[in-house]
C-alpha cells in the first residue's frame, strides 16, 4: 500500500521487505531477553572463520535460516520466526542475521517465513481487535525484531532492536508507515518510521554491526497544512552533517494575495566537542583539525555563497570546529594565500557572521516572521591576524590567534558575548584585488539574520576528539549490547544547540 493512501486512511502501512540483500519491516522489544552461548574452544583464526561463515550463509536460503534459528531461539511452541534478514559477517567470523520474532504464535508449527515483496503476516484476529477500538499491549507488542549473532554454529549473542509497529494507533491520526532492512555487504541494519498528524515526523537510524555502533541518523519534521519543514543528517563514521529548513514567511495585509516564499536555512554542522586540553592551549597551531571538525570546499561540502561553487581541487577548503569550552578553530588550506590587499576584504580573510535578535521571535506562529529588531553582526579576519568590525556593527572583536605556513592557516577564536549562531566564511582573493570565491557553513544572505547557522553540542558520551599523530580524529563511543536498547531508545546524537 503507497504512504499517501495510508496518511489519508490514517492507518498503519509496512514497507515490505528484500530478502537476501537487504529488507523491510520494524523491530523488537524491551523485555526481550538476551540469549548468550560461549565461544566455542579451539576456533580457527579469523579470516578463516569469517571466509567459513560467510560460505555457510550463502548456501542457506530464508526458510532454512528461519528453521535453523527457529530452532535455536524459540525455546517454547508459541514462538516463531516469521522473516530472516543476513546482514553480514564480521571480521572474526561472527554471522548476524536480522530476525522478525511472533511471540504469540498460534501454531506449535511455523508457517514458512515471509520473503522478499510479501508483506510481514500480522493475525488477523490482532488486526480486528484493533479496528474495532480494542488496545490490547500484548497484542501489538507480539512481534519484535532482533538481532542474532551466531560463531561457530552457536548463538553467541541476541539484542532486540525494535517492535514491530502494525496498529494504527501506533503511527498517529495521519498514520504512516515503518521498514527494517539489512546491508549484508556493508554489516548494517537501516530502521526507519514515519508517523504523526498534521505535523509529520521521518526518521531513519543506521546500526553498524562490526563494530556495533551507530552510522547515521536523519530526521525530518513538517507540517502538512503549511510550507514548514526540518531536517538534520548526521553520520557518525565521517562525523559530518547538515541541517536544512523551511518556514513560510507569515502573511500581511500587503501581502495577503502574493506569494511571500520561504525562509530557507541550509548550512553544514559545526560540531561543539571535546577537545584535548593541550591542543586548545596550545598544540593547535601545528595539529590538522582532521576528520573532527567541519569540511566546507563549497562544493558537494558546505555552500559557496560568491564565485564558482565548481572550483578545482585543492584551490580552497576549510576546517571548523568549536571546543566544549567555547574555543573556536579554524583550519584554511589554500594553493595561494594572500595575506595582505588595498583593503582588507580584498585579501584572504576570515569573515565571522552572528545574530542579535529577540529569542522569542521566529517560527514559533507556524510561519516565520523576521525579527525588525534583529541584528547581523560581521567580523572579518585576516589570514595575518587582524580583526576588523564590520556589518552590523558589532560593539566588541574576538580574540584571535593565527599560525600560517605557505598554504596554511590555523585560527584559535575566542568570540564575544555578542550574538547567538554562528556562520564562518571563508573569502578567497588569489590576486588581491577582488573576492573570487566565499565558502561558508551556511547558505549566508548578506545581512539576513535567519540565514546565519549555528553551532551543535556533542556531550563527552557521545564522542571527544584525541590528537592522532599530528591529527585530531573523533573518538565516538560503541553501543553497548542492552534488552532495553530499542532503535527508539538509542541515545540522542546532540546536546541541543546553544
Amino acid at each position: 500500500m503507497a504512504l499517501a493512501a495510508c496518511a489519508l486512511a490514517g492507518i498503519a502501512c509496512r514497507r515490505s521487505a528484500e530478502a537476501p540483500q537487504g529488507s523491510a519491516a520494524s523491530a523488537s522489544r524491551a523485555e526481550a531477553r538476551v540469549d548468550a552461548a560461549p565461544r566455542a574452544a579451539g576456533t580457527r583464526p579469523d579470516a578463516a572463520a569469517a571466509a567459513d561463515a560467510e560460505a555457510a550463509a550463502s548456501d542457506e536460503d530464508d526458510a532454512t535460516t528461519a528453521a535453523r534459528l527457529n530452532g535455536l531461539i524459540c525455546k517454547r511452541p508459541r514462538c516463531c520466526v516469521t522473516r530472516v534478514m543476513p546482514a553480514g559477517v564480521g571480521a572474526d567470523g561472527t554471522r548476524y542475521t536480522v530476525v522478525r520474532v511472533d511471540l504469540l504464535a498460534r501454531r506449535r508449527r511455523c508457517a514458512p517465513p515471509q520473503t522478499g515483496e510479501q508483506e510481514d503476516v500480522v493475525d488477523p484476529e490482532a488486526i480486528e481487535a484493533n479496528e474495532d477500538g480494542e488496545t490490547d499491549n500484548k497484542q501489538r507488542e507480539r512481534y519484535r525484531w532482533d538481532l542474532v549473532a551466531e560463531r561457530a554454529g552457536k548463538v553467541s549473542w541476541r539484542q532486540p532492536l525494535e517492535i514491530d509497529y502494525w496498529s494504527a494507533g501506533d503511527f498517529g491520526m495521519g498514520g504512516g508507515e515503518d521498514s527494517m532492512s539489512a546491508d549484508a555487504a556493508a554489516r548494517t541494519i537501516t530502521y526507519s518510521r514515519e508517523g504523526g498528524s498534521a505535523w509529520r515526523g521521518h526518521e531513519t537510524v543506521t546500526v553498524g554491526l562490526d563494530p556495533l555502533r551507530v552510522v547515521q541518523t536523519s530526521t525530518r519534521s513538517w507540517y502538512s497544512m503549511r510550507d514548514n519543514q526540518d531536517d538534520v543528517d548526521w553520520n557518525w563514521d565521517t562525523f559530518a552533517g547538515k541541517a536544512w529548513s523551511a518556514t513560510a514567511f507569515c502573511r500581511t495585509n500587503e501581502s495577503a494575495d502574493a506569494d511571500v516564499g520561504d525562509s530557507v536555512t541550509a548550512e553544514v554542522i559545526i560540531p561543539m566537542v571535546t577537545l584535548p586540553a593541550a591542543f586548545v592551549k596550545a598544540g593547535w597551531s601545528t595539529t590538522a583539525l582532521g576528520g573532527c571538525a567541519a569540511f566546507v570546499d563549497g562544493g558537494k561540502r558546505g555552500h559557496t555563497i560568491h564565485g564558482d561553487n565548481h572550483a578545482a581541487a585543492g584551490d580552497a577548503e576549510m576546517r571548523v570546529v568549536m571546543s566544549s569550552g567555547g574555543v573556536l578553530f579554524v583550519e584554511v588550506i589554500d594553493n595561494h594565500l594572500v595575506p595582505t590587499a588595498s583593503s582588507w576584504v580584498k585579501a584572504d580573510h576570515l569573515e565571522l557572521w552572528r545574530v542579535l535578535a529577540d529569542e522569542s521571535s521566529g517560527r514559533s506562529s507556524g510561519c516565520f516572521q523576521p525579527d525588525p529588531n534583529a541584528k547581523a553582526l560581521q567580523w572579518g579576519i585576516g589570514v595575518d591576524g587582524q580583526v576588523h568590525k564590520a556589518h552590523g556593527p558589532p560593539a566588541s572583536n574576538p580574540t584571535v590567534r593565527v599560525t600560517r605556513t605557505e598554504h596554511v592557516a590555523r585560527f584559535r577564536i575566542v568570540l564575544p558575548d555578542e550574538g547567538k549562531g554562528l556562520t564562518v566564511v571563508y573569502s578567497d582573493s588569489d590576486d588581491g584585488a577582488r573576492q573570487k570565491r566565499l565558502i561558508a557553513t551556511s547558505q549566508l544572505e548578506f545581512g539576513r539574520t535567519w540565514t546565519i547557522g549555528s553551532v551543535t553540542p556533542i556531550g563527552p558520551g557521545r564522542a571527544t576528539c584525541v590528537v592522532d599523530g599530528a591529527t585530531l580524529r573523533p573518538k565516538v563511543a560503541p553501543l553497548r549490547r542492552d534488552p532495553g536498547l530499542l532503535f527508539r531508545n538509542l541515545p540522542p546524537d546532540f546536546d541541543g544547540n546553544p
